[in-house]
């Protein structure tokens, strides 16, 4: 009779999201990750065909709490203003506490042949976060207005993983300069943060 592996799934994931974050794409295999979950590569195979289907399937399963967050706050009647602050929080508390995500995150950013599938989950990602800022001027930037809201997209990406490697006990600093940043880039009125800072908590 086959043994039976209780939450085998979420034991692979959760080891292929340690391994993904710890060494580039290509030099994670299938077999490191079954040897890791103490498992046969065989059965590996019986839950994923391949490694990529399983990367792509652990950032899915890491974005999809996030993405569901930031479309809400889109949807909402705010300034730009405030729907950037709120979704700079929504971001660095799920980077921060989904271990692992920033990072796969950025992974994808650097990796420079992506595939079809991750290409397309590259843009669902930074499709979210670019829109965030749509409608600022963005008087400082000198660069090419069709490149900037994604240039944007992943210096947010990029600064809030360093900030939660880096501080990570240190989240109402961490945000404060998050915010800042950006407001400042864009030549936003931080009186309009001070009054977002009043009525919601940090």
């Amino acid at each position: 009779m086959p043994k039976i592996i209780h939450n085998l799934n979420a034991r692979i994931e959760q080891a292929a999201m340690e391994l993904f974050n710890t060494y580039d794409y290509n030099q994670v295999d299938m077999k490191m990750i079954a040897k890791k979950c103490n498992i046969a590569v065989g059965t590996l195979y019986n839950y994923y065909p391949n490694k990529k289907q399983l990367f792509i399937h652990v950032l899915e399963e890491s974005w999809s709490t996030t993405s569901h967050s930031l479309d809400e706050i889109y949807e909402m009647a705010l300034l730009p203003e405030e729907k950037l602050s709120r979704s700079i929080e929504v971001l660095y508390d799920d980077i921060h506490g989904r271990k692992g995500m920033g990072k796969l995150i950025y992974k994808i950013l650097a990796y420079q042949e992506m595939e079809a599938e991750m290409t397309d989950l590259f843009h669902q990602i930074f499709f979210q976060i670019e829109r965030l800022f749509e409608n600022f001027e963005k008087k400082s930037f000198s660069c090419i207005e069709d490149s900037l809201n994604i240039r944007l997209a992943k210096s947010l990406i990029a600064i809030i993983q360093n900030t939660v490697s880096s501080y990570p006990h240190s989240r109402e600093d961490n945000l404060h300069f998050i915010q800042d940043f950006f407001y400042n880039s864009m030549h936003v009125d931080l009186g309009l943060k001070k009054n977002y800072l009043k009525e919601h908590t940090i």
